[in-house]
């Protein structure tokens, strides 16, 4: 099936957006078309779609505390994050536990999942910060995995990936972290694949593969470019990072012996935050040109095909069934 159906989350706060957004998009040709509000809320940074429903951040913009928010069966609810300006959610394998990533106080809040919202279950506040004065002055959390009995979080503010652990039904934070990174790498987003991490850092443009006998890393721009990276997402074969301020796509592979650069490409849109692989198509959403840009795969190039205009436009994400 080439149609797929994606979730826009925008930032509303400054724009002319009102919430997320449903459009459809021709995997085969990256054509897009159907525009339509799907929910109306505010600062819908990070979606998280799930059998039945949505859950959503409120990242509220220029306010002192967020809100995690869900559609199941039809119905809203929001509950408050815990922390301030939300900008990632995960939930565990078994459905039970959801995370939140509260940037700008650099907490972990973990949530109980119930049949129509989440109940508060802890929260973790940040512990410190790195080198970098202007960006790591204190804790930042970004980004939030659940793996087996365990939490990941990374904290762009302490160069770590801090971890949690489930023990008895309660959620507590170990006092090392799982892993420690260069002082102001910035770690943003990352994925595991079995004992093999690849982490973006967000200050540093850096891609790292790490294992438990070695890291390396690739350098994502290179001498006189500007910017930061954003977003890692991976399609099984290619691993996919946007980069704003040079405004790349930046595609490279595990080849088993290191990282390789398939090529960086113009995304033709201004400040890639999130993207999305589908098929041959790899979206993009920019933030502040105000649109999605479908960028189409021709052997190992990807060209932008077309483009939507969406303000605020900040998260991506296949829609899991019918809202």
């Amino acid at each position: 099936m080439s149609m797929r159906s994606v979730l826009v989350g925008t930032y509303t706060t400054g724009t002319r957006s009102q919430g997320i957004y449903r459009v459809r998009v021709d995997a085969e040709t990256g054509r897009l078309s159907d525009k339509e509000l799907l929910i109306k809320t505010r600062d819908a940074s990070y979606l998280l779609p799930v059998p039945g429903g949505l859950y959503w951040v409120d990242e509220a913009l220029g306010e002192s505390m967020g809100q995690v928010c869900c559609r199941i069966e039809g119905k809203i609810h929001a509950v408050p994050s815990g922390g301030v300006n939300p900008c990632h959610l995960a939930m565990s394998g078994d459905g039970k536990w959801l995370a939140a990533a509260n940037y700008t106080d650099g907490t972990v809040s973990v949530f109980r999942v119930t049949e129509d919202r989440p109940v508060p279950a802890g929260r973790f506040p940040g512990r410190h910060g790195s080198v970098n004065p202007a960006r790591q002055e204190g804790p930042h959390a970004h980004f939030v995995c659940f793996a087996g009995d365990r939490l990941y979080a990374s904290d762009l503010g302490a160069d770590e990936i801090r971890v949690l652990h489930l023990r008895d039904g309660v959620w507590t934070e170990e006092e090392n972290p799982g892993l420690t990174l260069d002082g102001g790498d910035g770690p943003r987003h990352f994925l595991i694949s079995g004992d093999t991490w690849y982490i973006i850092t967000e200050l540093s443009n850096r891609l790292y593969r790490i294992r438990p006998e070695e890291r390396t890393f690739l350098s994502l721009i290179g001498p006189g470019e500007a910017g930061t990276a954003a977003a890692l997402r991976s399609d099984g074969e290619n691993l996919y990072c946007t980069q704003r301020g040079e405004d790349l796509l930046i595609v490279a592979r595990d080849t088993g012996s290191g990282l390789e650069m398939t090529g960086r490409f113009p995304v033709e849109g201004r400040t890639p935050r999130d993207c999305l692989p589908l098929g041959k198509t790899v979206l993009c959403a920019c933030q502040d040109s105000g649109e999605i840009v479908s960028m189409l795969r021709d052997g190992n190039t990807w060209k932008t095909v077309d483009r939507m205009e969406m303000p605020g436009a900040v998260g991506l994400a296949e829609e899991a069934d019918a809202l």
